[in-house]
């Protein structure tokens, strides 16, 4: 299987085993791809949508797929919210043909693993999607009883699907939202002119009371004299990107009220106990990717890509990570601390003449707003990228 071969065989499976309904704007579990498709021995099928918008899925599909010998296949596929098979009936003189298409060895190319490290993490993430695509179909083909009867069997056999392809506009609908909310948060972490202004004011990047920042030498810096802001860079770029914040605002300095992020995001949805908006983050002391669980993927209808983009951003993030802890040190007016041995063993907080130190290296250094900015629109220009690249491919734009 693909990063994503269970992609339906596990929706289905979570869906049973939680008794939960899905949300019925993501439609069907599976949303096959318009376009053509290559069947065995040179035959092929076309699939059209015949119904769905940008607020719905599909709920009908068109089959059509010519016989050598008979009239060509010509049917209407219907499939339930939550399903993950398409059916159809086709009436012809020998009787019922009945027809289903299901999803086999789903795969996607900006879903391949880099690492074999990075492998689990998309299963998980991708396992139980709302919504999914598949470029291969299994179709499967039930003979009349007429058939049976001279002892012909039913069939089933692989459907790939040729460029160029669709997705449903649902579908290309939420690609562009998760795009646009992307993008906006790359470019204000990017613009200089805003770190500057952070930096100017003391904001720290993450935590709005740290003391100290780390720079790439792993020497602790104090903040500047004087009480901290009640917000963060991070908190400042959350409320710019939301539009709770103008960029005008900032520039006349009229001292507009900034919320902390999670303030910012609490009308986002949450995953399984992660950050509101989040569908994966990192601890700055492990350095582990935190999912939400299979059954909050499914429930929240996300294409696949959006997911996997998502996942690609923070394992960005969990690299540096890694880099910035090793080695375990800091070094402090002459002093070297190592934050993971000499911690307390109650509280896990290191202190250094009753000061708290960070809890990491990675944490320490991106409390500088250049740090931050860079590591953020670093790690967002990637999950852009993945969604450009899809939206382009099956979008039309």
């Amino acid at each position: 299987m693909g990063i994503i071969g269970i992609l339906i065989a596990a929706a289905v499976a979570f869906a049973a085993a939680e008794g939960r309904a899905q949300d019925p704007s993501c439609g069907c579990a599976l949303l096959p791809f318009e376009g053509t498709y290559d069947l065995p021995d040179g035959f092929h099928l076309t699939l059209d949508y015949l119904d769905g918008d940008r607020d719905s899925c599909p709920t009908r599909l068109h089959l059509r797929a010519p016989r050598p010998d008979a009239p060509d296949a010509d049917v209407v596929l219907s499939c339930p919210v939550g399903g993950a098979v398409w059916r159809g009936q086709e009436k012809t003189r020998m009787g019922w043909f009945t027809w289903e298409l299901r999803a086999d060895r789903p795969s996607l190319p900006e879903a391949r693993a880099e690492t074999s490290e990075a492998l689990a993490p998309a299963q998980h993430l991708t396992s139980t999607p709302g919504m999914a695509t598949a470029r291969t179909l299994e179709v499967g083909l039930g003979l009349p009883t007429v058939l049976h009867g001279i002892g012909k069997r039913d069939r089933v056999f692989p459907a790939s699907l040729r460029s160029p392809a669709r997705a449903p506009a649902c579908l290309c609908e939420r690609v562009r939202l998760a795009l646009e909310h992307v993008g906006s948060l790359r470019r204000h972490y990017a613009d200089k002119k805003l770190i500057a202004r952070a930096e100017r004011r003391g904001l720290r990047g993450k935590k709005a009371a740290a003391e100290f920042w780390m720079d790439s030498k792993h020497r602790l810096h104090r903040f500047g004299a004087g009480s901290p802001a009640q917000h963060s860079y991070d908190d400042l770029v959350t409320n710019l990107a939301s539009g709770d914040v103008s960029r005008s605002e900032l520039d006349s300095g009229m001292a507009p009220q900034i919320d902390s992020a999670a303030a910012a995001k609490a009308g986002q949805r949450s995953l399984g106990g992660l950050d509101p908006g989040a569908y994966a983050q990192v601890d700055p002391v492990n350095c582990k990717i935190s999912l939400p669980s299979p059954a909050a993927v499914r429930r929240s209808c996300e294409p696949p890509i959006v997911l996997l983009a998502a996942l690609r951003h923070e394992e960005q993030h969990a690299r540096r990570c890694r880099a910035l802890n090793r080695p375990s040190t800091y070094s402090l007016e002459g002093k070297t601390l190592d934050w993971q041995r000499d911690q307390d063993p109650v509280t896990g907080i290191l202190l250094h003449q009753n000061e708290a130190m960070p809890e990491s290296g990675y944490s320490a250094w991106s409390q500088k707003p250049a740090h931050q900015g860079a590591d953020e629109a670093a790690s967002y220009a990637i999950e852009e990228r993945m969604l450009q690249t899809y939206r382009n491919r099956y979008c039309g734009s």
